[in-house]
């Protein structure tokens, strides 16, 4: 699921960063395709939020505080400073702003940093949040998880969809916090993977989420018109209904896989190949706006923001994974550097 959904994340910023921005600045037959593309992936990040849910929230795992955080540290918050700084010193290359300590300074403590540096922010804060959720997740019954959830899909999801569509605002306030929205997904991972669901949830679940895969791109086309051709997405972001059934769906979907059957008589090699890529995903997604910035600019056609969007945006896919995935597993092999792409 990692590998999949870097794959996706990368493919939501090839076909969103440049020419889905407006219509204004785009041919509309590139831009409805890379509308399809983007809308077609946005179940990506909630899927790395459910699986270090699922790998986190396990039962059987029993680390002291002290454990548990040194291994965070090593993991997320060492390599958030050192990209954080790195992308500090080469953003000027790409917005034409002179680098100052100061900035940089307000970048971290803004959460500005670069685009995709919002995850960081928030799965920190989600980490430390982690053992009390952990303790109720130890005590909780399965139908108290299921309430949970159940709270936390309205409060963050189908209220503020209400609100926006109805254009009036809740008195009480239907934010529940950016953190927890996203700590949502986290519980949500342990449960999908810890119990099993009936035939009938799972055809809601996916009927709903194919609903969505049709629904994401319209929407946005619409809003996106209404807002003077400025992208818009209201209505396909991380925390709307249509990208949860189908962060869903996919959990449900790979959960059902038989992957021994998959694998068939070359598991082996299939389950080290796997682990192999799984190990990079989180480098992956700290160097792919780096790489596909440079193949942007480096002037090759198919990459250009004018290219057909049906060969430019899985070409430059496919460019951006191969070439990140090639750098940190290739910088993980270095003694002092690995410490920085865990």
């Amino acid at each position: 699921m990692k590998i999949i959904a870097i794959f996706a994340v990368i493919n939501i910023h090839v076909s969103g960063s440049f020419s889905i921005a407006s219509f204004t600045t785009t041919n509309i037959t590139n831009w409805w395709l890379d509308n399809v593309f983007n809308g077609a992936s946005r179940w990506a990040v909630p899927i790395f939020f459910m699986v270090s849910g699922m790998l986190l929230l396990e039962p059987k795992k029993n680390d002291s505080l002290k454990v548990f955080f040194t291994k965070r540290f090593n993991k997320i918050f060492i390599p958030f400073i050192v990209w954080g700084v790195l992308y500090e010193l080469i953003k000027p290359r790409y917005t034409g702003v002179d680098f100052t300590f100061k900035e940089m300074i307000k970048d971290f403590l803004g959460g500005s940093i670069y685009t995709h540096f919002w995850f960081m922010y928030a799965i920190i804060v989600i980490y430390i949040f982690a053992p009390i959720l952990k303790s109720f997740v130890a005590k909780a019954s399965k139908e108290t998880l299921l309430y949970t959830l159940a709270v936390w899909f309205v409060f963050v999801s189908i209220l503020p969809q209400l609100e926006h569509l109805l254009k009036f605002n809740f008195d009480y306030s239907t934010d529940i916090s950016f953190i927890c929205s996203y700590a949502g997904y986290f519980l949500l991972g342990h449960v999908l993977s810890q119990y099993e669901f009936t035939k009938l949830f799972k055809s809601v679940v996916y009927t709903g989420a194919i609903i969505g895969l049709i629904f994401a791109p319209i929407s946005t086309y619409y809003l996106t018109k209404k807002n003077d051709g400025n992208y818009a997405t209201f209505f396909s972001n991380n925390l709307s209904p249509d990208v949860i059934l189908i962060a869903v769906s996919v959990f449900l979907l790979f959960k059902s896989i038989n992957w021994d059957r998959v694998s068939g008589k070359k598991q082996e090699v299939f389950v080290r190949g796997i682990e192999t890529l799984s190990k990079t995903s989180f480098g992956i997604y700290l160097l792919h706006f780096i790489v596909l910035n440079e193949l942007v600019r480096s002037g090759i056609g198919v990459f250009k923001v004018d290219a057909p969007s049906i060969l430019r945006v899985p070409i430059t896919d496919i460019a951006v994974f191969s070439i990140s995935f090639a750098v940190i597993y290739l910088l993980q092999k270095i003694p002092l550097v690995k410490k920085i792409v865990p």
